[in-house]
């Protein structure tokens, strides 16, 4: 299930669920920030691991025309950390 939103603890997210503001799926929660920080880092790793299978040669390949290349989609999170 998709990843959508993190709440602090399990009376947050229950407090968005009687609210209706929560998404479908999976809610990640956290209880503290080096829980965070240390689930952020291994998705950052998991995320380079799988960057660099990636071949240069396809780094601009699209699937269709006007959708997103490996190239667009690495550089999109490039974009999403520095503003973090």
């Amino acid at each position: 299930m998709p990843i959508t939103h993190a709440y602090k603890n399990r009376s947050a997210l229950a407090a968005a669920g009687a609210r209706g503001d929560h998404h479908q799926g999976t809610a990640m929660i956290f209880a503290d920030t080096e829980e965070f920080l240390r689930y952020y880092d291994a998705a950052r790793q998991r995320t380079r691991r799988v960057i660099a299978c990636i071949p240069e040669e396809h780094i601009e390949w699209r699937y269709a025309d006007g959708k997103f290349s490996f190239g667009d989609l690495v550089r999109h999170l490039a974009a999403i950390e520095r503003f973090m």
